[in-house]
């Protein structure tokens, strides 16, 4: 059981809708967008630094400009993919490559390599699939290895869906097959113009959750709200009723997908009275969409100081769930329950109970 759910949990990951031109922002090293210069040109910008500067200033670089620029926020993760297959290019090892990394816009750029690494080794066997992320010894790199692995398995096999969840089935148990699936379907999300096709319906906001084998649905699920504000509405309480018309087994699925959608629409669960009104809209899976919510953040900022704050300033009905996401999240941060003890406060108990729900 835990590593079915733990990979959910792990798979808060930022799926961010459509760019619109916006003005030129200031950058410490000169890549900017402009009325000149559209997303795709900015990315080749980024990784001509990469390559004249190495990736840790193209990284910078990045981390600067989602720091001012919306266009370059909503955008940010499929630019990260870009520059992770770039990391590879230069390092030529998928784990040097991670060295140098960085998990900003949800750790596109790990997933990146993942991509790089699978174009570069198209003749890998069954078995050399199953084990390539058995040397990352830390946890949220593990995961983002094996997520990494489901985003490169679509590129590998164009884009077909199926194959690429086929491949995700070679890995060795539920959690790495769980983290796979998981990137799977985040590529198939990230299908847009001017990236790649993919495999979306735009009569059916639900596919391919509703169409793919049983066992794949529940990790549809937990990404579909981004793609339908990709490729559907952008209009929230409308993606909320998508959540509502889905099978009743996949809703928590669902609505902890939306809950993480609410995070990235609301500078990662800052503007905390938009969070609450947006939630409402799940209505009776409220709190789904809190624990979304938070798990974001937890994930965004690699610990649990914002996310603590969050929690203690929302009502007190939604705290005893707020604190038992952030335990959820803290097994992949390495913190024990004494940190649930200290920081908690009357929610201990919730907190070391999401710590140890997957154990």
């Amino acid at each position: 059981m835990r590593g079915f759910v733990f990979a959910f949990v792990m798979i808060a990951v930022l799926l961010l809708t459509g760019c619109a031109q916006t003005e030129s922002k200031s950058s410490p090293t000169g890549a900017a967008l402009s009325d000149d210069c559209d997303i795709i040109c900015y990315r080749e910008q980024l990784k001509a630094i990469g390559e004249s500067q190495g990736i840790i200033a193209m990284l910078a670089e990045l981390e600067s400009d989602v720091a001012t620029d919306p266009t370059v926020i909503e955008r940010c993760h499929p630019v990260a993919h870009e520059l992770g297959e770039l990391g590879y290019v230069l390092k030529q090892d998928y784990g040097d490559a991670f060295v140098e990394g960085a998990p900003i816009c949800a750790s596109g750029y790990y997933h990146g390599v993942m991509i790089g690494y699978l174009k570069a080794h198209p003749d890998f066997t069954e078995k050399e699939f199953s084990v390539v992320c058995d040397s990352q010894t830390d946890p949220f790199l593990y995961f983002q290895c094996l997520h990494g692995l489901g985003h490169g398995t679509m590129f590998y096999y164009d884009h077909d869906v199926d194959a690429a969840l086929k491949a995700c089935d070679l890995l060795k148990d539920t959690y790495e097959r769980e983290s796979c699936y998981g990137g799977v379907f985040m590529e198939n999300g990230l299908a847009a113009e001017g990236y790649h096709e993919g495999e979306i319906d735009p009569d059916d906001p639900e596919y391919p959750c509703n169409a793919v084998a049983e066992q794949y649905r529940s990790a549809c699920y937990f990404l579909l709200t981004s793609q339908v504000i990709l490729h559907h509405t952008p209009v929230m309480q409308d993606v909320a009723a998508v959540c509502a018309d889905a099978p009743e087994q996949y809703q928590t699925f669902c609505f902890q997908s939306y809950g993480r959608d609410v995070s990235s629409q609301t500078i990662s669960g800052s503007d905390i009275p938009r969070v609450i009104e947006l939630c409402s809209y799940a209505g009776e899976h409220r709190r789904d969409c809190i624990i979304g919510v938070v798990r974001d953040i937890v994930n965004t900022d690699k610990s649990i100081g914002r996310a603590e704050g969050f929690c203690n300033a929302i009502s007190q009905e939604l705290q005893s769930d707020c604190w038992w996401a952030i335990g959820t999240m803290m097994q992949s941060l390495n913190l024990s329950e004494a940190v649930c003890e200290e920081r908690a406060g009357a929610f201990a108990e919730q907190c070391k109970t999401g710590l140890n729900a997957y154990d």
